[in-house]
């Protein structure tokens, strides 16, 4: 046993899979399955991974079926207390369970429409509640992102341009481990699974809403604990009206008189007329009503009724109309055979069933079913229909099998070509016949052993068949045409409408079946031949593409039994092998390409090409349509899934196709013509090329397709690749522009703080991707440099150079119209110049408000600006090189760095005493104050605010301070609670008594 479990616990998903291919299971079944399996168990990860792999591929009812499923067993998963499990939950679980259950909703079945659309209410009515919770290991809110987002985009055109007030609750922050159970508790009680007590029903959803309402109300959200309170009302009363009909009617009616009953019941008939639904359930509380009055008459009576309320239901689903067959006597239901076997979705046990019910002869019946498939309307494929001809000859009595011979003669005068298909059919006939008087009387013979394996008393029946195959095909299946009917095969045909997915019963029992009879014919080549013909029966699809693996497996078996003295027929063998190993191969391509929705004519014409195709498929057009806003990835197709799998089929080495691919898009089509700009604010990147570059369009095509490339790896990986690109310095091909096309690409696939997570902070892609610019305008030039030649180059201005811009400086300012200068242009010179102090000073100078602080602002933003202004304006104070508007650069520096907080830049270089000084000035320390505190830096805090009492102290009041006994402790929290910045208190230190205590008193 422990090794059962051990070799249990190896299996993996790729073992699955193969084993499923192997016993002939779809792999969209098993995702399925798969991820049902996971959800029950609460392996929620892999539950949304299997779910997200089957709405990516084509949806449809069955498709929609699972997923609602899956998302039902998510939601009893997510009842119970999973966050206290220690399970890490994905990040976007909750928008993955409310897309998994719209997808079921647009694309299920009829019957469960109203399940899936209570369904998705409920799960987007738990996410509204999510919503308002914080968001786990994150530390932060939706409400602070949703905040940020209305931040970012403050020019809201709908608050724009109405006028409106809109309610919005302010409610608390709740804990989602409280909330998340119950919320997903509702959503399972609410959609009633297997409950047939309604009291229990109604007490489980009842209790659920019950507590999450109070909770709700309790924290301020009235407005959605009204929601769930409407919800639960309604389906209380739902619940209730659906079953009151059938729970209550046969309850009440015992409490009448039987006529009055009976009357009642007649009625409510009569009014149902031919709506079948409602005549059913009329019936059974008919017949439940005669049992409880003991009432034989109407028993029958309403067991007739409820038997055509059935037949009228069956009869619609197949598309046979009857007005109202509860007016239909018994003779004209018998008419209603010959509608019932023309229609192409009855079955034999529809047919057997509605014999059974209105006692019509069976063999009738099936006669003129076989008459009807055997007669077919259409050349379409046979495959099917021969399987219902057998299942329907099996249940004909013998008296019947010689109205058969007149139906295969009144086949061959509806069609003269078909001699082939009835001498086919008589010769079954006759076989059946004896299969069924067949009786060994003598024992084997040494023959009969020598090719078959037989029981003691009957000849094998699958030796029997395939003796007559043997019989029937031997004279078609010449080895000289092979080579015509495999070229058939590839006939030019609308490969879109073929069926590429196989039907149920031929992908279980149909060919696995065929096949191991083929294995088991003792001579190899007929079996190969056999299945040749057989192949070449089927349509082209899905079909045809496992047919075509069973003559590539016989195929092989021939060739690799030929003996060495058989040269000729191994020759015949290997040739017939890789005709059909190629074959069977382009097929499967095919089946990949349209199953994935890549039926374009040029894809599929690259088919015996896989390489070529390969290379073809990261061209597509849909590569572009990802990278556009808001588009429905899982609409497109999956590039990266249909690669791997021709990959897998040819075994092509996918990773160097991909690294060539990355070779010829990574450089620009014509790099001497390049001309790039960028333009940052803060650490938001754009890297444009020049508009009127007729290469510009190919380009950026280019590199979107390497992003996509990309991101089929890991993150970490395909970061470790672009660092190494980058890098580069050994190969030519690599020059300056690429290395800035692989920024871009870094740029695209991870954020800045991730790509410093991972790069150990070591490099300054920013501070790169400025030099590599300035590199290739300098190639443009004509004055290449190497980036280490070019950071050995670079060098501060000169004493010259600098008096020189700084004497350009003062002439600005003395300039009696600078307003009509180009100050903005002036401040970009001497950013470029690195004197940002006589850029500010000249920004300063701008007279629209909005655009001078919107520049002032984008200045100070830079990397290393702050310092550098501040360390120019102090060696020139040293220096008494006086500059206009120094002291307005220096406050406005101040002021900035007060405004968002960046004392620390102060503080490691040495300006702490001039911009205490200023904020005093200013009287504005409470940021600074704030920042000591939050830092514990006490005896700091008390200091400043000793400063600021001195300083802001009238004459008057100078006694009164120095006289003034109160401890440090006491003075900072008087300051606080009179500066409204009474939630700093926590940050001082307290004694054991849980009095204040500071430096002051000790």
């Amino acid at each position: 046993m422990k090794s059962v479990e051990k070799t249990t616990e190896r299996l993996s998903h790729t073992m699955i899979f193969r084993l499923a291919k192997l016993l002939g299971l779809k792999r969209a079944t098993l995702n399925g399955q798969i991820g049902l399996a996971s959800a029950i168990q609460g392996n929620i990860r892999i539950a949304l991974q299997f779910a997200r792999e089957i709405y990516q591929d084509l949806p449809d009812e069955k498709t929609a079926v699972t997923l609602y499923e899956i998302c039902h067993a998510l939601c009893r998963c997510l009842s119970t207390d999973v966050e206290k499990q220690s399970v890490t939950l994905p990040a976007t679980l909750h928008d993955d369970v409310q897309t998994m259950a719209q997808l079921a909703l647009c694309h299920c079945p009829s019957s469960m429409l109203c399940d899936c659309l209570e369904l998705c209410n409920n799960v987007s009515r738990a996410r509204d509640v999510l919503r308002n919770c914080e968001s786990g290991s994150y530390s932060t809110t939706l409400r602070q992102k949703l905040s940020d987002d209305n931040t970012v985009s403050a020019e809201d055109p709908h608050k724009e341009w109405s006028s409106d007030r809109f309610f919005t609750e302010e409610g608390l922050v709740m804990d989602s481990s409280a909330f998340s159970p119950l919320v997903y508790k509702h959503c399972v009680f609410s959609i009633p699974s297997g409950y047939t007590n309604t009291q229990h029903y109604v007490m489980q959803l009842t209790r659920s809403t019950d507590e999450l309402i109070q909770l709700l109300s309790e924290n301020g959200h009235v407005l959605i604990a009204l929601s769930y309170l409407i919800e639960t009302l309604s389906c209380n009363i739902q619940y209730k009206a659906t079953h009151c009909l059938a729970n209550d009617a046969p309850a009440t009616c015992p409490d009448l008189d039987k006529s009055t009953a009976v009357g009642i019941l007649k009625k409510i008939t009569v009014r149902v007329g031919h709506q079948y639904k409602k005549a059913l359930a009329m019936g059974r509380i008919g017949v439940d009503v005669s049992l409880l009055m003991n009432e034989p008459k109407l028993l029958a009576l309403s067991k007739a009724y409820t038997l055509n309320a059935e037949w009228g239901l069956k009869l619609s689903k197949i598309k046979i109309q009857v007005k109202n067959i509860f007016k239909v006597d018994s003779n004209t239901k018998r008419d209603l055979l010959s509608q019932l076997v023309s229609s192409k979705d009855v079955t034999l046990g529809i047919i057997q069933d509605f014999c059974r019910d209105y006692n019509v002869c069976l063999d009738d019946a099936l006669l003129l079913y076989l008459e009807k498939l055997l007669v077919p309307s259409s050349p379409a494929s046979h495959s099917s229909e021969e399987i219902s001809v057998a299942e329907s000859s099996k249940n004909l009595s013998d008296k019947q099998m010689e109205k058969v011979s007149r139906v295969v003669d009144a086949l061959i005068e509806h069609d003269m070509f078909c001699y082939k298909l009835a001498d086919i059919l008589k010769k079954g006939l006759k076989l059946i016949q004896e299969l069924k008087i067949y009786k060994r009387v003598a024992p084997p013979s040494q023959y009969e052993f020598k090719y078959f394996s037989l029981t003691e008393e009957q000849l094998s029946v699958d030796t029997l068949y395939m003796l007559t195959v043997k019989n029937m095909v031997s004279d078609h299946l010449k080895m000289q045409n092979i080579h015509c009917d495999v070229n058939a095969t590839t006939a030019v045909i609308d490969k879109s409408k073929c069926r590429w997915t196989l039907d149920k019963h031929f992908e279980e029992n149909f060919f696995p079946t065929i096949k191991s009879l083929l294995m088991r014919m003792p001579s190899s080549e007929f079996a190969a031949c056999t299945s040749n013909w057989l192949m070449m029966q089927l349509p082209l699809g899905a079909e045809k593409v496992v047919a075509l693996e069973a003559c590539t497996d016989l195929a092989k078996r021939w060739a690799t039994s030929c003996s060495e003295s058989q040269a000729e027929e191994s020759e015949k063998a290997k040739l017939m092998y890789g005709r059909y190993q190629s074959l069977h191969k382009r097929l499967l391509i095919e089946q990949i390409l349209l199953q994935n929705n890549l039926e374009e004519k040029d894809l599929l014409d690259l088919s015996n090409k896989p390489s070529k195709l390969v290379f073809k498929l990261y061209e597509h057009c849909s590569i572009q349509e990802r990278f556009k806003p808001r588009v429905m990835l899982y609409s497109l197709p999956d590039i990266h899934k249909a690669a791997d799998k021709i990959g897998e089929i040819s075994g092509l080495s996918l990773g160097h196709i991909r690294m060539e691919l990355l070779d010829k898009w990574l450089p620009p089509i014509h790099q001497e013509d390049a001309d790039i700009t960028l333009n940052m604010t803060g650490l938001n990147l754009d890297v444009t090329l020049r508009e009127d570059d007729e290469h510009t369009e190919e380009d950026e095509i280019n590199l979107k397709r390497v992003i996509y490339l990309l991101q089929h790896d890991a993150l970490q990986t395909s970061l470790l690749f672009l660092f190494n690109y980058i890098n580069e310095n050994d190969s030519s091909k690599v020059t300056n522009l690429c290395r800035i096309r692989a920024i871009r690409c870094l740029f695209s696939l991870a954020d800045y703080a991730t790509i410093r997570n991972v790069f150990c902070k070591s490099v300054d892609f920013i501070d790169l991707l400025k030099k590599l610019m300035y590199l290739v305008r300098l190639e443009k030039l004509h004055l290449p440099q190497t980036l280490e030649s070019f950071n050995s180059s670079v060098a501060p201005l000169s004493e010259e150079l600098t008096k020189e811009c700084l004497d350009s400086y003062k002439l600005i300012h003395k300039c009696p119209l600078t307003h009509e200068l180009d100050l903005h242009d002036l401040a970009n010179s001497y950013s470029k110049v690195g004197l940002p102090s006589c850029a500010l000073g000249c920004l300063l100078l701008v007279v629209q408000k909005d655009v001078r602080s919107k520049d002032i602002k984008e200045l100070l933003q830079r990397d290393g600006n702050i310092k550098l202004i501040l360390t120019q304006l102090r060696q020139w104070s040293k220096q008494h090189k006086l500059l206009p508007m120094m002291q307005q650069v220096e406050h406005t520096v101040f002021d900035f760095i007060d405004e968002s907080e960046l004392y620390d830049i102060i503080e490691n270089h040495g300006f702490v005493e001039r911009f205490t000084i200023y904020m005093i000035s200013r009287n504005n320390i409470n940021g600074l104050m704030a920042f000591l505190l939050k830092q514990h830096r006490i005896s700091e805090a008390s200091y400043l605010l000793t400063v600021y009492q001195r300083t802001q102290s009238n004459a008057n009041d100078s006694d009164h301070h120095s006289n003034d006994s109160r401890s440090d402790m006491e003075k900072i929290k008087l300051y606080l609670e009179s500066h409204q910045l009474s939630h700093l208190i926590v940050h001082l230190p307290q004694d054991t008594n849980g009095n204040e205590d500071g430096p002051g008193q000790s």
